[in-house]
């Protein structure tokens, strides 16, 4: 088993494919690892941020809230920066995601537990007016989220 070198609470910095890095905040991950809900932020940094820059942000600066896996981190390809100071989780809320059926076009809330990011507590049908603003249940392997970012962050 890896030790992982995150925790909840940790503020990592994510390469973007044109230069520069985007930051995260690890708000949940799994009882064994590997999968972690993370908050993202729009702003291109030209090197890793040092915490005291990061200190002030909030959950509803967040551009994205994405379920992720955590090799990036792992690996050493995304920079641990540090743990935000007084970490408090029910700061950082877990969202509801969508999943959307393709053959019905039917779409499902996905409520996730608040202490294991991989588990969902329930599924509900919900129309799109309901489902407007919330993100798609899936898991972003290490280079997706870079590519999302990079996109975002152009």
């Amino acid at each position: 088993m890896v030790k992982k070198n995150y925790g909840e609470g940790s503020w990592f910095a994510v390469p973007l494919k044109r230069k520069g890095f985007a930051v995260g905040l690890a708000a949940r991950n799994t009882a064994r690892g590997a999968k972690i809900l993370a908050y993202f932020f729009g702003k291109r940094y030209p090197s890793p941020p040092a915490l005291s820059e990061l200190e002030h942000l909030e959950a509803k600066d967040a551009l994205r809230v994405l379920q992720i896996g955590d090799l990036g981190l792992i690996n050493g390809e995304w920079k641990v920066i540090g743990k935000q100071p007084n970490w408090d989780r029910s700061k950082w809320p877990v969202p509801n995601f969508i999943r959307r059926e393709p053959i019905t076009g039917r779409v499902w809330q996905v409520t996730l537990s608040n202490d294991d990011p991989a588990v969902v507590v329930s599924e509900k049908l919900v129309s799109e007016e309901q489902a407007a603003g919330s993100g798609p249940h899936l898991i972003y392997g290490y280079g997706a989220v870079e590519k999302v970012l990079s996109k975002l962050l152009l």
